[in-house]
């Protein structure tokens, strides 16, 4: 800065304040912007943000750096008294906004008032953080979670991040996931990201609820994490829990011949010796990674259990060591001793060795492998595939063929030898138990993961009350077979084990008593196509009567358009009567013996309001309905006749009471053919209350 026609202590002043506003416009840190202590008290923060700002106010100082001075510092004084945020940056560095640059002053000063209203209406943490753009770069679609996540979960473990544009709890802990993508990423763990507004299917499917959320994928299946993402540990700690324990084989001095020589499932061997006795997690996720092609033991160095091993390979008890064998258990063909492996160095020297000396072409993607069919490769090489069957018979040629192998003056460059059975199959492919018992294991980790204190109450209730009704049940049935037991011996139940024909009647045929209560229901309410069949008794003759009635009409228990009952004619002689009388159309009083009535059945259409009639000494048998309707008219006329005697009180012929209805089963079969006659009336009559 220039200080011609101005005074020394103008220009000095000047200077310095160029040099502060150069040092502010520079730091991101908020204390050294308003130049103050860490442990600086709120009202030591007010007083200096004041202070400060009379001096760097815009309509006050004419530097030209006045306009950034003033923003930084007024972002600074409000980060710091916030409580939550002064916090959160004290704790994590989180600033849950970035420090932009300034608008042109003009702006600055027409829109600060507005600014001002608008952060206490929506509070001072309504700023969006450019930093979102982080998850973006590293988005994918369901597509890609279906195309290429799984499959690649199958070998690799993912970690699918959730986040929302809107969500300020994903902006504020950027860094942290910044630091958490990192060191997963060391650990050979692939990271992708999801946005949970534009993804709701891929949502769905992970069982996503909180945002953000961290899920990992393994084998295809999604877990949920829900502890704190802000712990690396616990994170890491949640992964090693889900790689399948059998990727990693404890290994002692009584096994490890075992172990090293079980070629026969076509994978090479390789050894971890470790000073410690919980495996890397890094080592796991290798072992994850190459399980297919590679059996991983892990030996735990400075253990009694251990020694003849450690002596045997002359492993250094401080280091971490990998051995891999390939079909020859006396000496490694690779060896590699470091403090701490690194993934990229392991992954490498498995990756060159993860194939036998004679391998087996188990499946298509091994055949590839080892064979690679492609013709514009720099360096070709010659495939020698071997083609025997899985039996003893066939060792020979094997051994044959392994001895060539190895003798063989090319390298595994040049000359490739492998073989394979006759019938070549997928070893690697899951069967279907296989499948289903990955998905029980599945549902089992999901519910042990997610079911709380309520939920296992709630579960342990039913479980309880599911086995209490099966006890119950258990002694109902203890106490049915008794009874049959009883009534076997007591006569009345048949040898098959079905009751007599009484029992079965009442227990599966009810007869209704029609009586005033139910007379709306048995006749007046019936629906269309309904009947109500009756029979008349009276009080000496009904338990006679009932049973014959039950019998005759048992055939057509199972229809649900008939109804059975039964009146006595003490209590319904006044309706009978009337009813009689409707279907003569006739104001004459019938005098009605109540005793010649026993035996009738009236069948009642409730609906149409007719009815058809039976008794023993009934004339409508072999008659044309014609000469029935005469018949009957002139019969009521005539007290001579039989059957007007029966009904009223001149004397009939007498029947005994167990003949009354003999022929009620041929007259229900004309009912049901429709050739009884039918006597039509305009009205229902009421039915005597008492």
């Amino acid at each position: 800065m220039q200080c011609i026609n101005n005074s020394r202590m103008k220009c000095l002043l000047y200077t310095f304040i160029e040099t502060l506003s150069l040092a502010i416009v520079l730091s991101d840190n908020p204390y050294d912007i308003l130049g103050i202590e860490k442990y600086a008290t709120a009202q030591d923060i007010r007083k200096t943000y004041k202070h400060l700002a009379r001096i760097w106010h815009p309509d006050k100082n004419e530097h030209p750096e006045a306009t950034k001075v003033f923003v930084k510092m007024k972002q600074a004084y409000e980060l710091l008294s916030d409580a939550e945020r002064r916090r959160m940056f004290d704790q994590y560095g989180v600033y849950n906004t970035k420090f932009h640059s300034p608008a042109p002053k003009s702006y600055v000063l027409k829109n600060q008032a507005s600014s001002d209203r608008f952060e206490n209406f929506f509070g001072k943490q309504f700023i969006f953080d450019n930093d979102i753009s982080f998850f973006h770069k590293m988005s994918i679609t369901m597509n890609n979670f279906e195309m290429k996540l799984v499959p690649r979960s199958k070998n690799t473990p993912c970690i699918l991040i959730f986040y929302n544009d809107w969500c300020f709890r994903c902006m504020r802990l950027i860094d942290t996931f910044k630091k958490l993508i990192e060191t997963l990423e060391r650990l050979g763990i692939y990271v992708a990201a999801v946005n949970s507004a534009h993804e709701q299917l891929l949502v769905k499917r992970t069982g996503v609820i909180d945002i953000p959320s961290l899920i990992v994928v393994l084998e295809g299946y999604s877990y949920i994490y829900r502890g704190n993402i802000s712990k690396l540990a616990m994170v890491e700690e949640f992964i090693r829990k889900k790689i399948p324990h059998t990727v990693a084989k404890k290994i002692y001095d009584e096994n490890v011949d075992l172990f090293l020589g079980g070629w026969i499932d076509n994978r090479v061997r390789a050894l971890f010796f470790q000073p410690r006795n919980r495996t890397r997690l890094r080592y796991l996720i290798s072992a994850y990674n190459f399980y297919h092609r590679v059996a991983f033991g892990f030996v735990q160095l400075n253990n009694t259990k251990t020694g003849l091993v450690q002596n045997r390979y002359g492993v250094d008890p401080m280091l971490d060591t990998l051995l891999i064998f390939n079909e020859d258990i006396g000496r490694p063909l690779e060896m590699i001793s470091m403090p701490e492996i690194p993934v990229q160095t392991l992954n490498k020297i498995i990756s060159l060795n993860q194939y036998l000396m004679l391998p087996r072409l188990s499946s298509q993607q091994v055949m590839e492998d080892i064979c690679p069919a492609g013709w514009n490769q720099l360096q070709k090489c010659l495939c020698v595939i071997l083609i025997t069957e899985n039996s003893n018979s066939y060792n020979y040629a094997y051994t044959a063929f392994k001895t060539i192998a190895r003798q063989t003056e090319y390298s595994m460059k040049k000359v490739r030898f492998a073989y394979m059975f006759k019938n070549l199959e997928d070893e690697h492919a899951q069967t279907i138990i296989d499948r289903w018992f990955s998905k029980l294991k599945y549902v089992c980790e999901y519910l042990i993961e997610n079911l709380e204190t309520e939920h296992i109450l709630a579960i342990l209730s039913l479980a309880g009350t599911i086995f209490f009704m099966i006890g119950v049940g258990y002694i109902m049935v203890y106490f049915v077979r008794a009874e049959e037991k009883n009534l076997k011996v007591s006569g009345h139940l048949e040898g098959n084990g079905k009751l007599m024909i009484q029992t079965r009647s009442t227990q599966e045929l009810k007869l209704h008593e029609l009586r005033a209560e139910k007379y709306n229901g048995m006749v007046r309410l019936l629906n269309p196509g309904c009947r109500t069949i009756i029979l008349v008794t009276d009080f000496k003759t009904r338990s006679k009567l009932i049973p014959l009635f039950h019998k005759a009409v048992w055939p057509y228990r199972k229809s649900k358009t008939l109804l059975f009952g039964h009146m006595l004619i003490e209590k319904g002689l006044v309706w009978y009567s009337e009813l009689l009388k409707l279907s003569l159309n006739e104001s004459t009083t019938l005098n009605i013996n109540p005793r010649n009535c026993v035996g009738t059945v009236i069948a009642l259409n409730g609906h149409r309001k007719y009815f058809c009639m039976y008794h023993a000494k009934h004339p409508e048998t072999n008659r044309d309905k014609k000469s029935l309707a005469k018949f009957t008219k002139n019969t009521f006329k005539d007290v001579s006749d039989a059957e007007i005697s029966t009904l009223v009180g001149v004397e009939p012929i007498h029947l005994l009471e167990e003949n009354l209805l003999d022929g009620l089963s041929n007259w229900l079969d004309r009912l049901f053919e429709g050739s009884t006659h039918r006597y039509y009336i305009n009205y229902w009559p009421e039915f005597p209350m008492k």
